[in-house]
């Protein structure tokens, strides 16, 4: 009988891959908002308290700031700039940790898609599905790492700024700014954030229609991983996508909504994201982790209970040779030793 193979594989001691995948890319976007949110929190304000007593709204305030014939407007600007170099920490590192979820997200949806193409290939709809995936969860990659640079430079020119206004001794690189170049950074600020509005308005429209296909695709090729529970959520999570990109577009249309307007669908745009950055957009994919694990078990107790049918078969077919062994070597006994034939005769 062959021996029971006691050796231990350490890969079975792992979780399963995309279950890792899913859990990381929630954790990486939980931490992204903490980081963001303790931020906001301990910032003292956009303004200093000088500027927020003489203007008490902040709509107020943006008016001052973008009337450039207004004396109080380079000087908010500059207020502003110097705010902004304080928070930038923190705003880098939100960004960090959303660039590694993202990149979590796509290795996850890769594991879905080497579960669902298994034993079929990946048709049309499966590929428009995944570059959908692909191409918005990049778009915060390529946002950060071109927008993050812009923004902290802009802030610390700024800061250098006031330490040459207030005639500091420290060493500041750049001296001699007029309230015109001060103008002119504050609007290079707005260009660059406009620039990134639109991007961020087709990335959720792209990840709107991810979700919406793959609610579809995989509840039905892959009903293990995506049950009705996950389904559903996609489809939540699918519109709620479709409804910032609407805001987005809309709050840039101040053309025909107006100022009031602009102001409404910020508030609801930034509400939006909330929900998916905060609720929706985590927990589907803890959902997906845990649907890529069931498969992954699965898996394992398939081949664990296919071992242990190969082992059994293995081993009887060996005591069963056995048997026939010993049976063929007793009748070749008998036939190969005549004194105990002879014995036998004589006794009788």
């Amino acid at each position: 009988m062959r021996a029971v193979d006691d050796t231990k594989d350490p890969m079975k001691d792992l979780m399963p891959i995309g279950w890792i995948l899913g859990i990381l890319a929630a954790a990486l976007t939980w931490i992204s908002e903490v980081i963001l949110v303790i931020g906001v929190l301990t910032r003292e304000g956009s303004h200093s308290a000088e500027w927020t007593k003489k203007y008490d709204t902040w709509q107020e305030r943006f008016r001052v700031m973008n009337n450039f014939s207004d004396p109080d407007s380079a000087p908010m600007i500059l207020d502003q700039l110097e705010g902004d170099y304080s928070f930038q920490g923190f705003l880098v590192a939100e960004g960090l940790m959303e660039s590694m979820a993202c990149v979590a997200a796509i290795c996850c949806l890769m594991a879905l898609k080497a579960q669902m193409n298994y034993r079929r290939p990946a048709d049309e709809r499966e590929l428009v599905m995944y570059s959908c995936f692909l191409i918005g969860l990049l778009i915060p990659l390529l946002e950060f790492s071109m927008r993050a640079g812009p923004v902290s430079f802009v802030s610390w020119v700024g800061s250098e700024i006031v330490k040459d206004q207030e005639g500091s001794t420290e060493t500041t690189v750049f001296r001699g700014f007029t309230d015109t170049h001060i103008q002119m950074m504050g609007l290079m600020l707005q260009t660059t954030e406009s620039l990134f509005t639109w991007l961020n308005v087709l990335a959720d429209l792209l990840l709107g229609l991810g979700f919406f296909q793959l609610s579809f695709i995989a509840s039905t090729r892959a009903k293990i991983i995506v049950d009705d529970k996950t389904r559903l959520l996609g489809l939540w999570t699918a519109g709620i996508f479709f409804l910032t990109a609407l805001f987005g577009i809309l709050r840039e249309s101040a053309t025909f909504v107006g100022d009031e307007g602009w102001v409404l669908f910020d508030l609801l745009g930034l509400a939006t994201s909330v929900v998916l950055g905060v609720f929706l957009v985590p927990t589907y994919f803890v959902f997906l982790g845990i649907g890529l694990g069931k498969v992954a078990s699965i898996e394992d107790l398939n081949r664990d209970l296919s071992d242990a049918v190969t082992y059994i078969g293995e081993a009887t077919a060996s005591d069963v040779a056995a048997g026939q062994a010993a049976k063929q070597a007793a009748e070749e006994a008998e036939t190969v030793n005549p004194v105990a034939d002879g014995a036998d005769e004589m006794e009788s």
